[in-house]
């Protein structure tokens, strides 16, 4: 009875569902618990209907290609020593820019490449002609007379990050250390190289005794700024004083091409300021070429008294550039020539070396100004630092498209070359062993092009700069290889058409005439 009582009450709990709302419908209406429910005999109820079409997966928009950034006008007037931005891996680090590049690009009067920095090169890349116009036979070499006013800088352009910033701040290269006028410090400002590179502080001078301004110039030989290789080419350090606009209302010393203009060049009166809120802009137009001993400016000890008070903040630098303002100097670092006449072909030639990567590009447009054809051999000769102590080799993977060589004396940097597709290269000697002398001290390869009446056939190459000495790898022998100089020459080889980093700075008349990618 205590069971049917309960199932009893469970039923009468369940018929009560829908007045203690249990699921009503909310407009009077009992409703019946759907576990409870038993429907009517009858047709059964219609299958439920297919349901809405799923929406279509949305379709990636079709992109187009990338596209390089072709080259263009720049406003820049650059220099023609180039500059990377990256670590220096060779263990003489005294012969990079400071904290800033471990190579520099020193371009020659022809478009060649001089030296590469750390003697990779007695000349890379030098270019000559010969061709054949009907019967006539012609030969020549791209003149070694290039000057500054005929090049044209083109973008793209770089500042800051992707370039270098005014100045660094450091002396952690020994060869520094050896400077016969280095203050006894550990730390200088060094101007790095560019058109323009600045480091200020505001000063307010007083108006009563306002003092003699002095600091130290560190740099090798009789100049401050060293000069690139081009005619007309300049090169100033200067001490100026600029007001709240930019403008500069006080030029404290000036040197001009390694002549003294204005000034001395540790120290300045000045008492015609006095009063006068200013900014103090140690400046500098600059290259550096470590190979031929000339480094510099640096700028050490700068030094204001008034009184015992001094008014320069962290004028020694060791707090770094605490208290300065280091501008960040625009580069362009791609270039075109003057056009000259070669065995009879209208040719420019161009050199890119962007400033994130370790190669440079030489782009070289042989155009046919006459009414006939003509068949050209296009050769190139480069002559290698390592004197002779080249181990050379043909780049691994790259199909005979470029050439490995590092330094069996362990001196200098390794390099590449990259020629790409129908080039015929010499043959090489590379060392028989490390420290020997029976290497080939020369590569030479050329093209055999044919231009039609009024057309251009464009060859690029690469050299490839990285920062490496494979020669001072420990347990180092002949059949080791240059890593990184191997890798970067494979990527440009197999990835020339599909990276556009590699045909940045390039004219779509250059793109479109490549002879050999």
């Amino acid at each position: 009875m205590k069971n049917l009582s309960s199932v009893a009450a469970l039923m009468a709990c369940v018929a009560l569902m829908a007045g203690c709302g249990g699921g009503g419908s909310g407009s009077g209406e009992s409703a019946t618990p759907s576990a409870f429910f038993n429907p009517v005999p009858g047709a059964p109820a219609p299958a439920p209907g297919p349901g809405p079409a799923p929406a279509p997966a949305p379709v990636a928009p079709e992109l187009p290609p990338p596209v390089p950034e072709l080259a263009a006008p720049s406003t820049v007037a650059g220099l023609t020593t180039f500059y990377q931005v990256g670590a220096n891996d060779d263990e003489r680090k005294g012969y990079s820019v400071p904290g800033v590049s471990p190579n520099s690009w020193d371009l020659n009067e022809d478009m060649s490449l001089e030296d590469g920095g750390v003697d990779q090169f007695d000349g890379a890349l030098e270019l000559s002609v010969s061709s054949l116009r009907g019967a006539t036979a012609t030969s020549g070499s791209f003149p070694n007379d290039q000057v500054y006013s005929e090049l044209k800088f083109l973008t793209p352009e770089y500042a800051g990050a992707a370039g270098t910033a005014g100045a660094v701040f450091n002396s952690s290269t020994p060869t520094y250390a050896t400077l016969s006028n280095r203050p006894n410090t550990t730390t200088i400002a060094w101007l790095t190289p560019s058109q323009d590179s600045r480091i200020q502080q505001t000063v307010t001078i007083p108006s009563m005794n306002p003092g003699t301004l002095t600091w130290n110039t560190i740099s090798r030989g009789s100049a401050s700024a060293s000069l690139g290789n081009f005619t007309g080419e300049t090169a100033f350090f200067r001490v100026v004083l600029r007001n709240s606009a930019g403008a500069i209302t006080g030029t404290l010393f000036d040197e001009q091409n390694g002549s003294v203009i204005t000034g001395t060049r540790v120290h300045a009166d000045l008492t015609p300021y006095a009063g006068q809120t200013l900014a103090l802009s140690f400046e500098a137009r600059s290259t550096y070429n470590p190979d031929n001993s000339k480094f510099g400016p640096g700028i050490d000890n700068v030094s204001l008294l008034n009184g015992a008070t001094q008014l320069i903040t962290n004028g020694t630098f060791e707090a770094g550039g605490a208290g300065w303002t280091v501008n960040k100097p625009v580069a362009s670092q791609n270039v075109a020539s003057g056009t000259r006449t070669v065995a009879e072909l209208t040719t420019q030639r161009s050199v890119y070396v962007p400033p994130t990567e370790k190669w440079g590009r030489w782009t070289d447009a042989f155009t046919n100004p006459t009414a006939t054809t003509i068949t050209s051999t296009v050769s190139y000769a480069t002559n290698l630092g390592s004197d002779n102590a080249g181990i050379i080799y043909a780049t691994p993977g790259t199909g005979g498209r470029s050439v490995t060589t590092w330094d069996g004396d362990a001196e200098d940097r390794d390099i590449a070359m990259v020629y790409g597709n129908n080039a015929v290269p010499q043959p090489y000697t590379s060392n028989t062993g490390l420290g020997g002398g029976d290497a080939s001290g020369d590569l030479y390869w050329a093209y055999n092009i044919t231009v039609a009446p009024g057309a251009t056939v464009t060859i690029v190459q690469f050299i490839v700069l990285p920062s490496k000495v494979t020669g001072q790898t420990p347990g180092a022998t002949i059949s080791t290889l240059a890593t990184e100089a191997d890798a970067i020459a494979l990527d440009i080889v197999n990835n020339f058409r599909s990276n556009v980093k590699y045909r940045n700075g390039m004219t779509q008349k250059q793109i479109d005439t490549i002879f050999n990618f």
